[in-house]
């Protein structure tokens, strides 16, 4: 029960952050329609507006007040769901264990008390479960291998993997990722890496090759 609880909360944190990205993204576009292009050259530009084009760029700047608090609201909300992540008292403890070495992995909280790698394929087996979580806990990098594999079988869903990542994740070459990346620095996927997921970063860039 309490996997299910903390699981509807972070769904409920990483969807707000959808409906914010779209509305942000639709914001912007009214932004660019309403004042003609993508905005002033500079301090020239300025002096030749009249009442009603000063208007426009006063009402571009509201929205831009307004997205950045968007944005703000977003990082809080990332910043929670990772915080929530990292307190799960852990399961099974992996350290020093790489995951394309195991049996499917049944729901639960796994962790690494430093780096985590994957090198072939990793099976999550929800064993017939639609609800069913997996929580990984690491300390420090997440480093999927080239062509590496993480599959969701018996009736699971991506959408119910977290990845709560110490500092950044590197997904290889080639490699088909599943779940939610939450890295407290940065996440790059590597050329032809894909994930079916989210990636969220608290400090650093989310770099697609």
């Amino acid at each position: 029960l309490g996997q299910v609880v903390v699981g509807a909360e972070l769904r409920r944190f990483l969807g707000g952050l959808d409906r914010k990205r779209r509305r942000e993204l639709g914001n912007a576009a009214d932004h660019r329609h309403a004042a003609g292009g993508d905005g002033l050259r500079g301090f020239d530009d300025l002096q030749l507006l009249g009442p009603r084009q000063r208007g426009v760029l006063a009402h571009r700047a509201a929205h831009h007040q307004a997205r950045d608090a968007v944005a703000q609201q977003a990082q809080s909300d990332v910043t929670t769901a990772y915080t929530i992540l990292a307190g799960l008292p852990c399961g099974t403890d992996l350290t020093g264990t790489d995951l394309g070495t195991l049996p499917a992995l049944a729901p639960g909280v796994y962790c690494f008390s430093t780096s985590a790698q994957l090198t072939g394929t990793l099976t999550l087996d929800a064993g017939g479960d639609p609800a069913a979580e997996w929580i990984f806990q690491i300390g420090s990098t997440l480093t999927p291998a080239s062509n590496s594999n993480v599959n969701v079988i018996n009736g699971g869903s991506d959408c119910t993997v977290y990845w709560q990542v110490g500092s950044s994740a590197t997904i290889g070459t080639a490699t088909s990722f599943a779940g939610n990346i939450l890295a407290l620095t940065s996440i790059t996927l590597t050329t032809g890496a894909s994930v079916n997921g989210r990636l969220l970063a608290r400090n650093g860039a989310v770099t697609l090759d």
